[in-house]
């Protein structure tokens, strides 16, 4: 069983009205008992993420769990908030290998005119009565690199990985960055924090692949931060980028959002709200 999540919204946002759309009866009664949905069932289970597809469109869908779901009040009814951790043994997903196993993974399709309208076609939440896991790796194996292990553990809902350069002009950032992380709730750690394998690669993937959230300062254009920020994005955290200039940003990043700060006092505490504000949302924090 897995929920199928459709979403192109970057809030983590579902309509009420598209809760459960097409869900098989049967599980639609243990998810909605009495028709109303119980959010809290639907935390923990195996989900696939993934943007509207179609013929004409790519994207990338993400494998992982389901950690928090919460209603909001709109008007009468309910919309639902949701956050989500994905599994760090699987990498980001094509589009188009989503459809190849549709089959396997009990989704829906029909054709029409060259363009999908599937069940991959339209924003929604349907549970399937599938195994996500089997029915992917029935078409794809997980990509394993040779320069590091991915451990098989879950992410830490609170922690916040920091990756910046590993120089004394970045720690008044670090300590901005790491009291405004801490005030919130959550813990903060870059990889100089630790020390447990021989080889620090593997101490900086083990960090990104623990953590809920990675901050990337990419200021000075540091290769080391530039490389992290690839292996957390190709993970499939939920990436905040940083830099003091925007010259810094590498141009295949530069259809990502990112916060610009200056490093002096007013900056910094510019920095902090702002940070505060990203991290909030992408913890599920309302």
């Amino acid at each position: 069983m897995y929920s199928l999540i459709v979403t192109n919204l970057d809030d983590g946002m579902m309509p009420g009205d598209r809760m459960l759309e097409s869900t098989d009866a049967r599980l639609r009664e243990y998810f909605a008992p009495n028709g109303s949905l119980d959010p809290t069932r639907l935390v923990g289970v195996p989900a696939l993420v993934t943007p509207e597809i179609s013929a004409s469109e790519s994207g990338v869908a993400r494998v992982g769990c389901v950690r928090a779901v919460t209603a909001v009040r709109v008007g009468r009814g309910f919309d639902y908030k949701f956050s989500f951790d994905p599994y760090p043994e699987f990498l980001p997903i094509p589009s188009a290998e989503i459809l190849s196993a549709a089959n396997e993974l009990g989704i829906a399709q029909d054709t029409r005119g060259g363009t999908y309208f599937g069940e991959l076609h339209r924003n929604h939440w349907i549970v399937k009565d599938n195994d996500l896991i089997a029915g992917l790796t029935m078409r794809r194996a997980p990509m394993m690199p040779r320069v590091f292990t991915l451990k098989n553990h879950p992410a830490d809902s609170s922690l916040v990985a920091v990756m910046m350069p590993f120089d004394a002009s970045f720690s008044p950032i670090f300590a901005a960055l790491t009291q405004v992380i801490t005030s919130e709730g959550w813990s903060c750690k870059r990889a100089d924090d630790i020390w447990i394998n021989d080889a620090i690669i593997q101490d900086v993937v083990d960090l990104i692949g623990e953590a809920r959230v990675v901050i990337c300062d990419l200021t000075g254009k540091n290769p080391n931060v530039f490389y992290e920020a690839g292996i957390a994005h190709t993970m499939g955290k939920d990436v905040v980028l940083l830099t003091q200039s925007a010259d810094d940003v590498p141009f295949d990043l530069r259809h990502l959002r990112y916060v610009s700060y200056l490093a002096n006092d007013q900056g910094l505490n510019e920095l902090q709200t702002k940070v505060a504000a990203r991290l909030q949302t992408l913890m599920g924090v309302s």
